[in-house]
């Protein structure tokens, strides 16, 4: 890419709008020509003061903030709906918790002229807000965090809070997988999804580890609870991208889930073994009877609703849809 590239950088929300304000501001204070690109918060049906914030911050100095609202519950719609609003080549997405550095472009478009890729994202951290549980440390990729080092280099997937992709390449494959639908309750996986079918199709995904978004996290949502839940959704993400890839019948489907439920069964075991202690084993099995048990009804809900087993199936989601 020779050429000076253009970004439109697109935040989906959905009733954050206490925390929003400190996205776009980072998004506004990026190190990068204020001509070239774009600033698109899409709402994903927020009951809060969403609207208003953004708003408020256009009447202030400042880039101006486009506002899209996308009334279908669901994360890819959301992206969806600001990739279609979007004007720039290169579309870069964030969440509506994360801070990016300033420097957060400029790196992005760097990966692109330097490596001739298709779709590229960089490191993540976690800023906790409050005191991280101590039981925490080995599992805070499940909160977002990347890092694959200091050199930039081809990787097999990104995530979704530090993404960028060519927008014209984003319509060609599809689009992202569903990541979280309330509407038709299919959980797939989403940005993982998305960077196998840009590799699937020839493309580069890029890690560049000088784009640094922070993710901010509140460590008083971070409870078992919540975790066996994020857990339980990563097994249904795993069992979907199995099941896009496979060619299971509905024999296939049961053999899955009787796999997963026993590896359930085995973390299981091990939790009510060490019932008494309270270290890192004993949440990791915990968490990881989550996962499996989260995979065999996966597994299961396939084999017994038809319309579930082809949305599982559809690659795109972008297009006439």
């Amino acid at each position: 890419m020779d050429q000076k590239s253009t970004f439109s950088v697109i935040i989906p929300t959905l009733n954050r709008c206490d925390i929003l304000t400190n996205a776009i501001e980072s998004v506004r204070k990026q190190n990068f020509p204020d001509d070239r690109y774009e600033i698109i918060v899409v709402d994903n049906g927020s009951e809060d003061r969403t609207f208003e914030v953004i708003q408020e911050l256009n009447a202030r100095n400042g880039k101006n903030i486009r506002y899209v609202f996308e009334e279908r519950p669901g994360l890819h719609w959301a992206r969806h709906a600001g990739a279609h609003a979007a004007e720039g080549e290169i579309l870069a997405f964030t969440d509506d918790d994360a801070v990016a550095e300033p420097g957060w472009l400029s790196a992005l478009e760097r990966a692109y002229k330097e490596a001739g890729c298709e779709c590229a994202g960089g490191r993540i951290y976690v800023h906790w807000i409050g005191e991280a549980p101590d039981w925490m440390g080995p599992h805070e990729g499940v909160v977002g965090r990347l890092d694959l080092g200091e050199v930039m280099k081809e990787v097999e997937t990104i995530n979704g809070g530090n993404f960028s992709i060519l927008k014209e390449f984003l319509y060609k494959v599809g689009g992202f997988n569903p990541d979280n639908a309330p509407d038709d309750k299919l959980v797939g996986d989403g940005e993982t999804g998305l960077c196998r079918k840009v590799r699937k199709a020839g493309g580069r995904v890029i890690y560049v580890p000088n784009a640094l978004v922070w993710h901010c996290v509140r460590a008083e949502r971070v409870t078992l609870k919540y975790m066996k839940r994020r857990f339980a959704r990563n097994g249904i993400c795993t069992g979907y991208t199995a099941y896009q890839e496979g060619q299971f019948g509905l024999l296939g489907l049961g053999m899955e889930a009787i796999r997963s439920a026993r590896k359930a069964a085995v973390h299981m075991i091990m939790v009510a073994r060490n019932r008494k202690r309270r270290g890192e084993n004993q949440y990791n099995d915990q968490l990881q009877t989550a996962f499996f048990w989260g995979q065999a009804l996966f597994f299961l809900r396939l084999i017994v609703d038809r319309r579930h087993r082809a949305l599982a199936k559809r690659s795109d989601w972008i297009n006439e849809f």
